[in-house]
């Protein structure tokens, strides 16, 4: 339950839509280390929620991953990686399950 709350928390937007995510991108120099802080909330169970939260769009219509994609704070590119993987890793996961669940009663 504790996690549910820290996921509503992270997850709020602001006046204009922004995540905390949307806004620890434009963080330079800190907003690597600020990104991977706000995705470890996530564990194993919360995959669609993780997906959900990078894909989020402000009122602008960009998504975190879109910021990020764009910006020229420092690692960007690194932040743009992670992002990327974590949402490709957590869509892959959503789509395994199932098979492996088939695959470990046979």
């Amino acid at each position: 339950m504790k996690i549910k709350k820290l996921i509503e928390f992270v997850m709020k937007k602001t006046n204009i839509g922004n995540t905390s995510l949307h806004l620890a991108i434009s963080m330079s120099p800190v907003a690597l280390e600020t990104v991977e802080l706000l995705l470890s909330v996530f564990g194993n169970n919360e995959k669609e929620e993780l997906i959900e939260f990078v894909m989020e769009k402000n009122e602008e219509e960009e998504t975190a991953l879109n910021l990020a994609a764009a910006s020229t704070v420092q690692r960007s590119e690194e932040i743009t990686t992670l992002l990327s993987t974590k949402v490709t890793n957590a869509k892959n996961e959503i789509i395994l399950s199932p098979l492996r669940q088939i695959t470990n009663t046979s």
